[in-house]
């Protein structure tokens, strides 16, 4: 029974690593603010940063709200497929948020079963750091050696069409939406996950 506990608990817990670096990264502005300057995001899309930080700040307002529909940008426009596009993104997050509340309630409970039972075998966190530290070795490595591939690939098997692919004369914010912004979030991601990996190894 020990063993079962241990199983499920890593289970849960690397699903929970992994949950909170996708929405932690997503919805945390800094990393964005920050490539505005690191990748000179004005001169390249010729917008001044108070306007790409209000775009990108509805993007993202747009992503964390239950009730809004349609995506709307203060300054720019937005095609129907884009719009489409943002709201399968929305959906998408969504779905990992729920993900990931019901990993740290699943979390929580075999914790308080296996101390009520006094179960004093911790070696899930050893378990979980193991299985964690699986995704950042082999994320990291395709991402440092295929990053277009792999963002094309990801966009692909998410996605069941081709509205991520933005054509800059008809949908301009993905001027401020540069690939490299999108490899500098996956690199969060993956660091996120080692940090969690790290703590359950410690």
């Amino acid at each position: 029974m020990i063993m079962k506990t241990n199983i499920m608990l890593t289970m849960t817990g690397t699903v929970f690593i992994i949950t909170f670096a996708v929405v932690s990264t997503f919805y945390s502005r800094t990393l964005y603010y920050f490539d505005i300057y690191y990748l000179d995001i004005e001169e390249k899309s010729g917008l001044p940063e108070e306007e790409i930080r209000s775009n990108y700040d509805a993007i993202i307002d747009y992503c964390q709200s239950i009730s809004a529909r349609e995506l709307t940008l203060p300054t720019l426009p937005l095609s129907l497929n884009a719009g489409i596009h943002f709201r399968e993104v929305k959906e998408l997050v969504h779905k990992i948020v729920i993900l990931l509340l019901v990993s740290l309630l699943l979390s929580v409970c075999l914790l308080i079963y296996k101390i009520k039972k006094k179960e004093n075998d911790w070696r899930f966190l050893k378990y979980t750091a193991v299985t964690t530290i699986a995704v950042p070795l082999l994320l990291g490595f395709a991402v440092a050696v295929w990053w277009d591939s792999v963002f094309v690939a990801v966009h692909k098997l998410i996605f069941n069409n081709d509205y991520w692919l933005f054509d800059p004369n008809i949908d301009p914010v993905i001027k401020i939406l540069p690939d490299e912004f999108f490899l500098h979030a996956a690199l969060l991601m993956i660091g996120v996950i080692a940090l969690g990996s790290f703590v359950c190894g410690c």
